[in-house]
């Protein structure tokens, strides 16, 4: 079965529609989209034979071959399915889109900063670094937000600007610049999200406590 990523851009708008619409002064993370059922669902098990990227577009997820009609920039295998990133949008992050082992392909409304797409080894838990819309500057500055989703449960277990929004003075062009100077990044364990950001921290899984370090090298893995 193939399906194109561009038949998937109408749904795409509304969730643009929807970013736009927040109230300006919001600068954590808006909830997940009321349509994230239909790919985030509970008790789904990573595909067999997992998933790949076999082409430039093309994507195979357990037996199934999407092609997708634009680069793959990421791609992991959790859900019942694969969540991808695609081609990158400058500060405001790339589009993550999931794809199920039927290859149906749908817009996640979530956006992930380059490389920082996770998943946990069992394969339970998938991470981004969202960069989302704020007020500050003018509104032309963006936050990242950490989100981790429980594909087991269904749910969303992390969605937190902590460690991320730097001084209230700082304008658009600076925090996007620490950004890239403090080479933010997320790892995921079994147990916990380890978020590298401006300033560090963990977060227990699924309930979502967080821990402020000063160095994520000293942290227990539990390998």
């Amino acid at each position: 079965m193939k399906r194109t990523l561009w038949t998937a851009l109408a749904c795409a708008a509304a969730v643009g529609l929807f970013l736009l619409l927040r109230p300006p002064g919001v600068t954590g993370a808006a909830p997940l989209p009321d349509d994230a059922g239909e790919w985030l669902r509970p008790g789904s098990d990573v595909p067999a034979g997992g998933a790949e990227v076999t082409g430039a577009s093309t994507l195979r997820v357990g037996d199934t071959v999407v092609e997708l009609g634009a680069e793959v920039l990421d791609v992991v295998a959790a859900g019942g399915g694969a969540y991808l990133v695609g081609e990158s949008s400058g500060d405001s992050g790339s589009r993550v889109w999931f794809v199920s082992e039927d290859g149906d392909l749908v817009d996640t409304g979530l956006r992930a900063r380059p490389g920082s797409l996770a998943v946990s080894p069992n394969g339970r838990y998938v991470g981004v670094l969202d960069p989302v819309a704020s007020g500050r500057d003018g509104g032309t500055a963006t936050v990242v937000t950490t989100r981790v989703l429980d594909t087991v449960e269904g749910e969303q277990v992390v969605d937190t600007v902590r460690g991320m929004e730097g001084a209230p003075w700082w304008a658009a062009e600076d925090l996007a610049w620490k950004y890239d100077e403090y080479e933010i990044g997320l790892e995921l364990t079994d147990s916990m999200a380890l978020v590298d950001g401006l300033e560090d921290f963990i977060v227990s899984l699924p309930d979502g406590d967080i821990t402020m370090v000063e160095d994520l090298g000293d942290v227990d893995r539990g390998e």
